[in-house]
């Protein structure tokens, strides 16, 4: 006997318009279809990457420090290093951390520093051309040899146990210091001919383990 056409959508409406009677019902429910197709949908969307897209990289130094002088060990978090004393029975103690070696011609420094102990001398940044920029309390002062050292000029507000913005600037016929953000210091002084380390100092009363903190190291060749 033949079932009629009525009949027929009757069952299959009863079955949630599924005319396959081994499947579980539920996968017949609409809304529960568009469901699962959103849920799916939207998976897809939050994996998907652009075309030609790499892996986010993790952020790492732009300049690695070796100890000269003293030691050197990496602070607590990325990026940080102490730089530490000798503490040399001479007529002083000092550390130092070539930051590049092998460096001739223009250049651009930038890092922050610190003092963690109260009886450090100076912090120094050593050039590759073999000058030394000195900072101390409310001083600085650029220092080739003895014979032409004109001494420490002032800078006002300069407190080395204070986190600070460091930049030097070295052009093909000037060099220039940068002191959170402002010029404090221009010398008519080229890179000089030979190639040489670039380098950060500390220097402190004998027999004395004084430290700078040194971070945010980053290094740039040429103008």
């Amino acid at each position: 006997m033949g079932v009629s056409r009525e009949t027929a959508r009757g069952r299959a409406a009863s079955d949630g318009g599924c005319r396959f009677r081994d499947l579980d019902l539920r996968l017949c429910d609409p809304r529960r279809v568009t469901r699962w197709l959103v849920a799916l949908a939207l998976a897809l969307v939050a994996t998907a990457a652009p075309a030609g897209a790499q892996p986010a990289a993790r952020p790492v130094p732009a300049v690695q420090p070796v100890a000269d002088i003293g030691a050197v060990a990496a602070g607590a978090t990325p990026g940080v290093w102490l730089v530490t004393t000798d503490a040399a029975d001479a007529a002083y103690a000092f550390g130092r951390a070539a930051l590049v070696t092998g460096l001739r011609g223009p250049f651009t420094l930038a890092l922050r520093w610190r003092r963690l102990d109260a009886d450090v001398s100076a912090c120094e940044v050593w050039l590759p051309s073999g000058g030394v920029i000195l900072l101390r309390d409310g001083e600085l002062a650029l220092w080739d040899d003895n014979a032409t050292f004109a001494g420490f000029q002032p800078l006002p507000g300069l407190r080395t146990q204070r986190t600070t913005a460091i930049e030097v600037r070295q052009g093909d016929a000037t060099l220039e210091l940068w002191v959170d953000g402002a010029r404090v210091g221009r010398w008519p002084r080229g890179p000089g001919p030979a190639a040489g380390a670039l380098a950060v100092a500390i220097k402190a009363p004998p027999r004395r383990r004084a430290r700078l903190r040194i971070s945010d190291v980053a290094f740039r060749q040429g103008q």
